[in-house]
């Protein structure tokens, strides 16, 4: 059975719940936590980018790169 257009989220909406699990997840100390994040970021990207036109698409593909960055970076932050 398929979900009616209609409650499907919006670009935007996939969007913003991917950009916030990102941004959770580059905050987290707890690694079982981060990670469920990034799981979940990873969900609402592939949901934002099937909703999304081209030319949005290219926008966030450029926001994810930059959340890369900063998610890769976790490990040189956490104190040790």
């Amino acid at each position: 059975m398929a979900t009616p257009e209609s409650e499907l989220p919006t670009w935007s909406e996939a969007q913003q719940h991917a950009v916030t699990h990102a941004s959770a997840a580059a905050t987290e100390r707890d690694p079982a936590t981060r990670e469920h994040h990034l799981q979940l970021a990873q969900v609402w990207a592939t949901i934002a980018l099937s909703r999304a036109t081209f030319e949005q698409a290219q926008k966030f593909a450029h926001s994810v790169d930059d959340l890369t960055g900063t998610i890769n970076d976790i490990p040189s932050r956490l104190p040790r």
